[in-house]
């Protein structure tokens, strides 16, 4: 067959791939999720909009890949170009020659990225070439990209120096969130209620670890999703969109227990040094606050002991005064 006819059927095939298996409307509301969730806020930058069609791209590779490692279980399925035969090997083509050019552009834009989702891409085929035929691991192999890429989008939007592990927590507790979101969705993937339960409070708590002044406020609104959630399992009220919406709970979840936990860090800031060292001392430093009142209060009593060539303290410490040339021997006066 000529090159010619072979690119014309191999962009037919990838344009009808894409008509069935990319939805126009949910993965963009799927990055928009992933991207919202890692940044923690919703005031997006410019950059912002780069990562959304970096990660559209990169949620296109990864549904591209898992369609063609899922190619003989979906054998039956209708509406699956993926599953004939010539398709399947032009679609296979098209997914290394795609996957090598993005990892390119990638790290010509982010060395560290690339190199991760490099790293990343190797895993998770070991991982279906392994896992893939043993029990229901093929409806879990597909959800961990979710929380890497949470954590890929986190790491390309700040310093990696400053990514704080409350970051990465809440990240990974998008591991509990997508296995309930595929008990919902698909019919093949039942969970019982332990195992609801047991999956709910661990995204709870891996948001409550990452965020514990948020975590008091947790679990009244936990038991009540929770309860829908039983109710729409044991299919005696199904309610609409519920795997959408349970997506949705914990984005609020983490977007308000985010903005809470900065509130608080914004209100610590704007102290005056004073009331921070007045507050935040501990050990040896509280000691040596007590004893520097008690001798402000009584100068006639007050006994000073220091080290000359040496002082354990630093000169100023919380916003007092120590061990300042001028109280060492305005205390050595008294002495």
């Amino acid at each position: 067959m000529p090159t010619k006819a072979k690119s014309t059927n191999m962009l037919q095939s990838l344009l009808l791939y894409t008509k069935q298996r990319f939805s126009p409307v949910k993965f963009p509301l799927l990055a928009l999720f992933l991207l919202l969730h890692a940044v923690g806020q919703t005031a997006m930058h410019l950059q912002h909009i780069y990562l959304f069609v970096l990660l559209l791209a990169i949620l296109y590779l990864f549904r591209l890949f898992d369609d063609l490692a899922s190619r003989e279980v979906d054998a039956a399925k209708t509406n699956r170009i993926y599953t004939l035969d010539a398709p399947y090997r032009q679609l296979l083509r098209f997914c290394l020659g795609y996957a090598l050019v993005l990892l390119l552009l990638l790290g010509m834009y982010h060395l560290q990225a690339g190199l991760l989702l490099l790293g990343f891409l190797l895993l998770n085929a070991a991982a279906y070439y392994v896992l893939f035929h043993k029990g229901q691991w093929r409806f879990v192999l597909p959800l961990l990209k979710y929380p890497f890429l949470c954590f890929l989008m986190l790491y390309m939007a700040s310093a990696p120096a400053t990514i704080a592990s409350a970051q990465a927590l809440s990240c990974l507790s998008l591991l509990p969130v997508f296995l309930l979101f595929e008990s919902l969705s698909d019919p093949e993937f039942r969970l019982s209620l332990f195992q609801v339960v047991l999956l709910f409070v661990a995204a709870h708590l891996l948001l409550w670890f990452a965020y514990p002044a948020w975590g008091i406020y947790l679990p009244v609104v936990a038991l009540a999703v929770l309860f829908l959630l039983w109710r729409h399992l044991k299919r005696t009220a199904a309610i609409p969109y519920a795997p959408y919406l349970l997506l949705l709970y914990f984005l609020m979840v983490r977007l308000i227990s985010s903005g809470y936990s900065s509130s608080l860090t914004l209100m610590d800031e704007r102290q005056s040094p004073l009331e921070k060292g007045a507050g935040g001392l501990t050990g040896k430093a509280e000691e040596i606050k007590a004893d520097k009142l008690e001798r402000e209060q009584f100068p006639e009593t007050a006994t000073f002991t220091c080290s000359i060539f040496q002082s354990p303290y630093p000169l100023r410490q919380g916003g007092l005064d120590y061990y300042s040339s001028d109280s060492v021997f305005s205390n050595f006066r008294k002495l």
